[in-house]
């Protein structure tokens, strides 16, 4: 997150948050294939760095988008679901792992990262 201005302002933010979602998206998929806990550290690193923009990036992009008087309400909608999610995902994630494995913790989140990647191919 630190780097995340820096590195907008040299890639461009929408692209910056492209790549970012692919970096999360590989990094969950290869965590999700891992063979061994030096794999599967390597692969969250990666997914890590990537996530770890998502959300400065996002509320970059979108700020300009919204009224003075309205981005209130986008930070606080922007807030409540990076709480809401660490609140939820410990029961989700127990429930993967006990209906598939544990690997499907990964893999749960690769349609909601691959959908923006989609959309922006799409159009």
């Amino acid at each position: 997150m630190p780097f995340s201005a820096w590195l907008s302002e040299r890639w461009g933010a929408k692209r910056l948050f492209l790549l970012s979602l692919g970096l999360f998206s590989l990094g969950a998929l290869a965590a999700g294939l891992a063979n061994s806990l030096s794999e599967l550290i390597l692969w969250r690193t990666l997914q890590g760095m990537g996530g770890g923009l998502l959300i400065p990036l996002g509320q970059a992009l979108t700020w300009p988008l919204f009224q003075p008087h309205e981005r209130a309400k986008l930070s606080a909608a922007v807030m409540l679901v990076g709480l809401l999610a660490p609140a939820c995902s410990p029961a989700i994630g127990g429930l993967l792992v006990e209906a598939f494995s544990w690997r499907w913790v990964f893999f749960a989140s690769l349609p909601v990262a691959l959908l923006p990647l989609c959309w922006r191919c799409d159009g």
